[in-house]
């Protein structure tokens, strides 16, 4: 209802299923996590009214761990992204320090969190007053808004092999939107 009533954009991670921790083939479990057949984002990505970001390898493919399907409004980088990370304490001491690294590792959580700045940069961009200002008369909320025009500006770095149905149609282009 926020969304709609309150013009908020709304991200979340389609999903992603690791090698090492593959979804069984139970019916239940997987209708609990809103899975069908034929698209496998998960709550709350899958809600209509979320921006729903599966995610890519660093070369602008589908990443192949990243869930997907019809619900896939977007792609982002989801895969080989360096965050900072601590290090665990090396002895049980009050003194011990936590050292921070670097650390390279994936998820649609990444692709998410890129995908808020995104819509952070738009909105301070284009004025969200204005943006509202705008589009409320027609009644279109801000989120829809904001899936057009990244969807509308978004490029498919595997052209030939690109699934714009199970991804959406594109790796975001940060540079177009704006």
């Amino acid at each position: 209802e926020a969304i709609l009533d309150h013009d908020i954009i709304v991200v979340a991670a389609a999903g992603q299923t690791y090698a090492a921790n593959i979804l069984s083939g139970a019916a239940e479990a997987a209708s609990k996590l809103g899975l069908v057949a034929d698209d496998s984002v998960i709550l709350p990505a899958a809600y209509p009214n979320v921006i729903a970001v599966a995610g890519c390898a660093p070369n602008g493919a589908p990443w192949s761990e990243s869930h997907c399907g019809p619900n896939v409004d977007i792609t982002a980088p989801a895969d080989a992204m360096w965050v900072a990370e601590f290090k665990p304490k090396d002895d049980r001491s009050d003194d011990a320090i936590r050292r921070q690294q670097l650390e390279c590792t994936s998820g649609t959580s990444f692709a998410a969190s890129f995908m808020a700045g995104v819509a952070a940069l738009w909105l301070a961009h284009w004025g969200r007053p204005a943006l509202i200002r705008r589009y409320r008369p027609s009644g279109v909320p801000l989120a829809w808004v904001f899936r057009h025009q990244l969807q509308r500006t978004a490029n498919a770095a595997h052209t030939d092999d690109w699934d714009d149905g199970r991804y959406g149609p594109g790796v975001v282009n940060v540079e177009a939107l704006l």
